[in-house]
């Protein structure tokens, strides 16, 4: 290993970059490059290393604003804006897994208000005496826009969110709160991790059953084994938070967070967004009646609100691109 004055030790493979023992290091194979939006990346500009609060609000708002929308316009903006983002952090391969199950939730929720909701003018059938009518279907679509769209922010902002940024936003005010829901939000990527994890051990150990029923038990038994170690890092979690003296009336705790100029110009620019749909809302510029029949505004006095709505989703993304401008611009310089 050669180390250069810069800071860089040089391997074959491998590129460490030292940095003080207040920091940590990351290791890039060699021909990755750096890329300013991954949230573990110590150099980035974008829009995963703002502020806590700034990502915080801005997914609150948005969350809010498609939960109380039934508008199709400000349904397909939810959507369209939570997908392209969930690409942009995930990228194409990983971003397009969790985009299938998008017309799967759709279609499920489209079939199951379709059946069971009986209002409406447009009958197309019976069954049993009960009507099925399209505003049921057409209302079960919007609805399962409306779920796809939720599902697919609260995956970016689980992403975004680590453990270390919830405990900073909760642990003062709601100390339990904030690590219960840090813990939820890794929940299932950890058990994932711990169960391949445990199917590679198993295999490595020669258990590699044939038969439908083999697999079928050692499905099992690999269940088994990640309860148990699930509760048992459970177990040993409560009694390490409890001996640091977690919850405590006065702890502190070490954080790297700053309000930069950018937070202010981002909280700013939200807030402006924000009063704008708070008024469309108000107004009922983000609603559609479905029943008896279709009723919904026209697009000409939703056009302020839409386009409000769609700088707000696109701002992620805005800060991205810039931060890989300035991240460009940096190695250039």
């Amino acid at each position: 290993m050669n180390r250069c004055s810069h800071g860089f030790a040089m391997h074959k493979s491998k590129v460490v970059v030292l940095l003080p023992q207040s920091c940590f290091f990351s290791i890039f194979k060699e021909g990755e490059p750096l890329n300013p939006h991954n949230k573990t990346s110590p150099f980035g500009h974008g829009f995963s290393n703002c502020h806590p609060l700034v990502q915080a609000i801005f997914f609150f708002i948005v969350c809010a604003t498609t939960f109380f929308s039934t508008s199709p316009v400000f349904l397909t903006i939810a959507l369209l804006g939570a997908g392209a983002y969930t690409i942009f952090l995930e990228g194409w391969q990983d971003g397009a897994k969790r985009i299938l199950f998008c017309p799967v939730i759709i279609l499920l929720m489209c079939l199951i208000n379709g059946f069971f909701t009986h209002d409406g003018d447009t009958v197309l059938f019976y069954i049993n005496s009960n009507r099925i009518t399209s505003e049921g279907f057409l209302f079960g679509f919007w609805a399962g826009v409306l779920l796809a769209a939720i599902m697919l922010w609260l995956g970016c902002f689980g992403r975004l969110m680590t453990s270390d940024r919830l405990v900073y936003l909760f642990g003062r005010i709601a100390p339990v709160c904030g690590l219960l829901v840090s813990m939820v939000f890794r929940m299932l990527p950890l058990l994932k991790r711990r169960l391949e994890q445990i199917h590679i051990g198993q295999q490595c150990m020669g258990k590699i059953p044939r038969t439908p029923l083999g697999k079928m038990k050692q499905r099992v038994k690999e269940a088994s084994i990640l309860v148990a170690w699930s509760l048992e890092n459970s177990i040993e979690t409560s009694d390490s938070m409890a001996a640091r003296g977690y919850g405590l009336k006065g702890r502190t705790s070490f954080h790297l967070f700053r309000f930069a100029k950018r937070d202010n110009i981002l909280l700013a620019v939200m807030a402006v967004l924000c009063a704008i749909l708070f008024v469309g809302i108000a107004l009922g510029e983000t609603t559609m009646y479905f029943f008896p029949r279709p009723i919904w505004n026209h697009w000409q006095t939703q056009l302020p609100y839409s386009i409000s709505f769609v700088i707000l989703v696109c701002l992620p993304i805005a800060v991205d691109i810039q931060g890989e401008h300035q991240w460009k611009s940096s190695f250039n310089n």
